[in-house]
């Protein structure tokens, strides 16, 4: 660098700093010969956030350079201020600029998140803040004016102001989107109140990413569930972490309820037994199954079967009272054909009620228990005498299963032991009958029905009968007792039509013959 340009170069550093105190000390050379300007202006009010400013000139300066140190005919600002160039001659001699006044947008604003980023995911019913900084008042693109707001929806937010010479800004977009699963539902194709054994496929619908159900952990559309409890689908965004869960469907499996007879008594049109329960709602069941004892002991036969809208009692046509006692119970049938063995642990056994004449002329009473109730308080003895209507006569203990009537009144005379309280769940107390007996009253030989033949059976249409007595009563009654058909035998050879029977068990009777079982298919 030749010792001229050198001179220049320092005497405009030193310019820079104190310009008319130094040059004075060089002689205090001034020229005008460059009619400088910066852009031809002394005043640039701009919304830019830069601006490039250029010196024209005339002649041939040989070193221009700028007040805050910058070399050169043209140079680029960012900061608003007062600008001014220097040009030097050969001579050493400076021209200057008017000083320029700039006034550029001078807005500082930018929004984030929770964490630096202008692309956020929010999982439904979450929220995230969003926070504006800036050099002076804004407002958000939602409104708000606060330096923090809380967003929980999908969209765009950004902030804006407008500087003191009216510039206007915007910030950074910051986009929000949200993984929502509230789509998410399952339903049930049929019904979620089951039998044991039974199943409902649940299905699921508007899902996104992956798929799972509880309790089961499967990951299947559909699902069959065969267990109580609630159950509930559920889905996740892998690239999120969004998660989700559908609406609950509670499935109840149904187990067959225990079902205890309220009591087991004499009935009095068809002096057999007669067993009477109490219906169980909502369960599931069709039908109630009647076991009765066998001859071999704590073996049960099934002998008879109550559908669930029928009364809820059956007869047992096969029954003799007069005979021995009877032990039976009940089970409830649900529609998958369950039921519960516990029902046998609840049998009811019948009051078998015996007599004899003593020998001072007393009728002497002796009974069985009766089982099924507790506590059993007391045995009520009831007479009828000459056919008038029963009347008690005496009472014992539970624990006590005799009574003579020392001085029974002349007459036939009739007896039987009754329990008295609340034996019956259909809502009211119902008297247990034992079976009757009989003192002075001679009775008619019961009919051989071992003599008659009955066929076919099964039966469809029609029924035959042959050899039975002219103009004898014959009755058949279904499994609860009830009589379907009565009638006279014109002939010892009868057809019966039984084309209308709905399919089931039937009971034939001929006089006071033993019921003979028939099955309609």
């Amino acid at each position: 660098m030749n010792k001229k340009l050198s001179t220049i170069l320092l005497t405009a550093i030193i310019a820079f700093f104190a310009p008319t105190e130094v040059f004075s000390q060089f002689g205090n050379c001034y020229t005008t010969a460059y009619n400088m300007k910066i852009n031809g202006k002394t005043n640039i009010d701009t919304c830019k956030k830069e601006i490039t400013l250029s010196v024209s000139y005339t002649g041939n300066p040989v070193y221009i350079y700028w007040n805050d140190g910058y070399f050169g005919t043209t140079r680029t600002v960012s900061k608003s201020g007062n600008y001014q160039a220097y040009a030097y001659d050969s001579n050493y001699c400076m021209d200057t600029t008017a000083i320029a006044t700039v006034q550029l947008n001078d807005n500082y604003i930018n929004v984030y998140g929770s964490y630096w980023g202008e692309e956020i995911t929010l999982c439904d019913g979450k929220t995230i803040d969003l926070s504006c900084y800036s050099v002076g008042k804004f407002r958000w693109n939602t409104g708000d004016s606060t330096s923090i707001i809380t967003v929980s929806k999908a969209g765009k937010y950004f902030a804006s102001m407008t500087s003191k010479n009216g510039c206007k800004d915007t910030s950074n977009i910051v986009k929000v989107r949200t993984v929502s699963f509230n789509s998410i539902k399952i339903k049930a194709l049929g019904d979620t109140i089951l039998c044991l054994g039974d199943s409902v496929e649940l299905e699921v619908s508007g899902v996104s990413g992956k798929l799972g159900w509880y309790p089961t952990y499967e990951n299947t559309k559909k699902i069959k569930v065969g267990s109580s409890g609630y159950h509930y689908a559920y889905a996740y965004d892998s690239a999120s972490g969004c998660s989700g869960n559908s609406n609950l469907i509670t499935v109840t499996i149904l187990t067959p309820p225990v079902v205890q007879l309220c009591m087991v008594t004499v009935d009095s049109g068809t002096n057999r037994n007669k067993l009477v329960w109490k219906k169980t709602y909502d369960k599931k069941i069709v039908s109630y199954n009647v076991y009765r004892e066998s001859n071999f002991a704590g073996e049960f036969d099934n002998i008879g079967n109550v559908l669930f809208d029928s009364t809820s009692q059956f007869i047992d046509s096969w029954s003799n009272p007069k005979q021995r006692p009877f032990t039976y119970y009940i089970t409830a049938v649900d529609s998958c054909g369950n039921e519960a063995i516990e029902n046998k642990y609840y049998a009811h056994t019948t009051l078998h009620l015996t007599a004899n004449l003593g020998v001072s002329g007393e009728n002497n009473l002796n009974w069985s228990d009766y089982l099924g109730i507790y506590p059993l308080n007391t045995y009520t003895i009831y007479r009828s005498n000459k056919g008038s209507s029963f009347q008690a006569i005496g009472s014992v203990a539970a624990t006590v299963h005799s009574y003579s009537d020392l001085t029974p009144p002349s007459g036939a005379n009739r007896y039987f032991i009754g329990i008295k309280g609340a034996t019956d769940c259909m809502g009211t107390q119902t008297m247990i009958n034992s079976n009757q007996v009989a003192f002075g009253i001679l009775n008619a030989d019961q009919f051989d029905i071992s003599q008659v033949n009955i066929y076919p059976n099964p039966v469809e249409n029609t029924l035959t009968i042959q050899n039975t007595p002219v103009n004898g009563k014959i009755e058949i009654s279904n499994a609860q007792g009830q009589i379907v058909l009565s009638q006279k035998s014109a002939s010892s050879n009868i057809q019966l039509n039984t084309a209308n029977f709905a399919a089931g068990i039937y009971f034939l009777r001929i006089e006071n013959s033993i019921p003979v079982k028939i099955i309609k298919q």
